[in-house]
């Protein structure tokens, strides 16, 4: 037998391939389709040139699907294609189109993101352009969020800045209506005065105002730094006329006679102390406030030991202390004023005429209207008591001036010099302080004398010295006041 037959009735067997890995088998089809075109190609010798030659036969096994390896989870793109089943004539057929493949998710590699972080996205992946023009959309919508949020944050920023400078005028602007409720006539403005007609108040309110006109100018608000020194420049003038801080002295001769002036209100203590010491320092016109009545008649028996004369006046009707005035003079005219009070109560208020150097002299010991916390309140207590504390205080200006003797108001105000109570008695009198004290000038409270509400206030008279507070001789809440009133010559 020649070559070509045992070439051509040989066939491959494959069953040899059984023991073989999958990867070392032959692939019959392949090989099949290589013989048939080899043969076709072929002359059976012998043959003249251009005869055909039969074409062999060769056999074709259909080989099993081979079965898919177990899937393990991998960050690699995995593409699964099952093996066809045809023939090799199939096969050839075929090669003019694509094989139609099942759609399988892929699954991308792992990818950074802009945090930093490693994660893995299992989604269907959009085309490359859509994924492109997406970045982009976000990349954008981005910047536009950040422009809307600084636009928003600015818009916020500026609204908040108007709220702070309206906040800041009408603060002023509140600030500025109370500092000239003293200087605005009718007594109804004294109910909301009195929160901030207190000397040591206004005071404070200056410290503030000043530091917010600093802060007006370095921030370039010229209109409402100029308001603000406006509104200060009233409170300094207050603080320089109503607290001296000079020594201020008269001038006069040694043999010109002078009138000798105390005060003191003892809440409900024994004056002892203070008996003795007007009898020490030789004081012509004295007044105890706050006398319990309990005290009155030994108080006087001592008075008159001391060569006092005394008058008693009680301070309500259902008081349990009053006003008593003490002098060396003899007490000619005496006489009572009739005020309201709380609770559609009254309140007595003393005049006396005394008899002193040859002349005559009006003295008006005073006890204004307490503001009675524990009694009735502290709003009723401080609202009421100021309307009316400042009824009395037009009552006693009233009777001043239908008198042209020299006069003296003295005895406790229950008010600072800067409020408006004080102005109705400052108007027709002089405070003998401001020319012969100096400094602050408390004589309340005694532990820490920050408020002038002891005082003396005249007419009549050439000028005052020797003002002092004097702590020593106190036996209740309030330091003593003493000053000399110099008497004109005749």
């Amino acid at each position: 037998m020649s070559e070509w037959e045992d070439a051509n009735n040989s066939s491959y067997d494959d069953d040899e391939d059984e023991g073989l890995p999958s990867w070392m088998r032959a692939d019959t089809t392949v090989l099949s389709g290589k013989l048939s075109k080899s043969a076709e190609n072929m002359q059976v010798p012998g043959a003249p040139p251009g005869t055909p030659s039969a074409k062999p036969e060769v056999k074709s096994k259909e080989r099993p699907p081979r079965s898919e390896p177990p899937k393990v989870a991998s960050t690699r793109t995995v593409t699964t294609i099952s093996e066809p089943q045809q023939s090799a004539k199939d096969v050839q057929a075929d090669f003019s189109a694509p094989p139609e493949l099942p759609a399988q998710p892929i699954v991308t590699p792992p990818t950074e993101d802009h945090r930093g972080t490693d994660r893995r996205s299992t989604r269907w992946r959009l085309p490359a352009h859509m994924e492109q023009r997406s970045y982009i959309d976000r990349r954008n919508n981005g910047a536009g969020h950040k422009k809307a949020t600084h636009h928003h944050r600015s818009k916020k920023k500026k609204a908040f800045t108007l709220e702070t400078r309206f906040i800041l005028d009408m603060g002023l602007l509140t600030v500025a209506a109370f500092v000239l409720l003293r200087y605005i006539p009718g007594s109804f403005l004294i109910q909301i005065e009195w929160a901030i007609g207190n000397q040591l108040i206004r005071m404070g309110i200056l410290v503030l105002l000043l530091a917010f006109m600093v802060f007006s100018f370095v921030i370039r608000r010229w209109l409402r730094g100029a308001g603000t020194l406006a509104v200060a420049g009233i409170l300094v003038w207050e603080i320089v006329t109503m607290v001296p801080f000079h020594t201020a002295k008269v001038n006069i001769d040694q043999d010109t006679p002078t009138l000798k002036v105390a005060t003191l209100n003892t809440a409900i203590t024994w004056p002892g102390a203070f008996l003795r010491y007007l009898s020490d320092e030789s004081i012509d016109i004295a007044s105890i406030q706050e006398l319990y009545a309990l005290h009155v008649d030994s108080v006087i028996i001592e008075a008159r030991k001391l060569g006092y004369e005394a008058v008693f006046t009680q301070l309500r009707d259902d008081a349990g202390m009053g006003v008593l005035l003490l002098s060396k003079g003899r007490i000619d005219t005496v006489k009572t004023l009739l005020m309201d009070s709380f609770d559609d109560g009254w309140r007595q208020i003393l005049v006396a005429d005394v008899k002193v150097n040859g002349g005559k002299v009006r003295v008006i010991p005073v006890h204004l209207e307490s503001n009675n916390r524990q009694r009735f309140g502290l709003m009723r207590g401080l609202i009421v008591s100021a309307g009316l504390r400042a009824n009395q205080a037009q009552t006693i200006a009233s009777v001043v001036d239908t008198t042209n003797m020299p006069t003296i108001v003295m005895g406790d105000m229950n008010a600072t010099p800067t409020e408006r109570i004080v102005k109705y008695l400052q108007d027709p009198l002089e405070d003998a302080w401001l020319t012969a004290g100096v400094g602050l000038g408390g004589t309340w409270t005694r532990s820490r004398p920050i408020f002038r509400i002891d005082q003396v206030l005249s007419r009549g008279f050439a000028g005052a010295q020797n003002a002092s507070v004097i702590d020593s001789i106190a036996t209740g809440d309030h330091a003593a006041y003493r000053v000399d009133l110099v008497i004109p010559p005749q």
